[in-house]
């Protein structure tokens, strides 16, 4: 774990792309990323995310820490250097295990299939 911030591109839904601060975990690939406050929405408290290196997100979390435990989980079950695109076309990617994972990190899953990064 690292508290130095590195940038990454976040693609939004609206289509947008944002440059948000986000933490290297330990596991490579996997970043702790916190929603900035004008993106929150009223009362959220989960507003720490597990995002993969593309800006892509799979779990939401309530501390930093809670991501960092995720990722701990999650480090076996890929290789998440990969690019976004061949993660969401791997077969032996189980995504069950992976919400499974996120959940017992006390995470909140966010997607029941991995999408593919937008292409610029």
């Amino acid at each position: 774990m690292t508290d130095q911030p590195v940038q990454l591109a976040v693609p939004l839904k609206t289509g947008v792309t944002e440059t948000w601060e986000s933490f290297p975990t330990n596991t490579p690939g996997l970043l702790a990323d916190e929603i900035p406050e004008h993106h929150r929405q009223p009362g959220e408290r989960a507003h720490w995310r597990i995002s993969h290196h593309s800006g892509l997100t799979f779990g939401a979390f309530y501390t930093k820490q809670a991501v960092f435990t995720a990722a701990e989980y999650v480090a076996d079950m890929a290789d998440w250097t990969r690019p976004a695109e061949e993660l969401a076309a791997d077969p032996g990617l189980d995504l069950d295990e992976l919400f499974t994972r996120v959940l017992q990190a006390d995470g909140i899953p966010l997607f029941r299939t991995i999408p593919a990064a937008p292409t610029a």
